[in-house]
């Protein structure tokens, strides 16, 4: 099956905070993304699944209810087309000590059958629109994400490297 890059628009995307009925969607994309090196693999040993699975609840239910778009804490969201879901995103927002505003993209996946064309691009450029100026964006992602590496690269983000032993850092400041 051939991938195409298509053309997309902000409008054809949509974003709402996930609930428990989005935990299976989110489970799945984060179990392939283990398999394929993309997140820890520390998911797929022993109770590894569990783990995830509870770490995913825990963190839905627990997210922040502020309606303040820059108020401390985690969310997860679903990130779906007009036809369908096609991934997620777990954002942390927080201060930095010198009172920057702060969006780390904690956790960010694509569902496989959306891949390779554009689509995982076009969310990250309509997060990044949607941050005040000022706001720094941080990303990590494993050494082993290579497509992630390279849509961070051409979104302009600087690599940190110093960064831990199996991930990489990127930072954009929005202008």
């Amino acid at each position: 099956m051939s991938r195409k890059s298509v053309e997309i628009s902000a409008h054809e995307y949509k974003s709402i905070k996930a609930s428990i009925l989005d935990i299976p969607f989110i489970y799945e994309q984060m179990m392939n993304g283990c398999e394929l090196g993309v997140f820890s693999d520390q998911y797929l040993k022993g109770t590894g699944g569990v783990n995830l699975f509870w770490f995913i609840l825990r963190g839905v239910l627990t997210q922040r209810r502020s309606t303040k778009p820059m108020a401390s804490g985690f969310d997860w969201y679903i990130i779906s087309t007009q036809a369908e879901e096609i991934g997620f995103l777990h954002i942390k927002t927080f201060q930095a000590t010198d009172g920057r505003a702060m969006r780390h993209i904690a956790l960010f996946g694509v569902h496989p059958r959306y891949q390779s064309q554009g689509h995982g691009t076009a969310i990250l450029k309509l997060f990044i629109a949607e941050q005040p100026a000022g706001t720094t964006v941080l990303v990590n992602c494993t050494k082993f994400a290579k497509a992630m590496q390279r849509v961070l690269k051409r979104l302009r983000f600087i690599r940190n490297p110093k960064a831990g032993y199996f991930l990489e850092e990127y930072c954009l400041v929005k202008a």
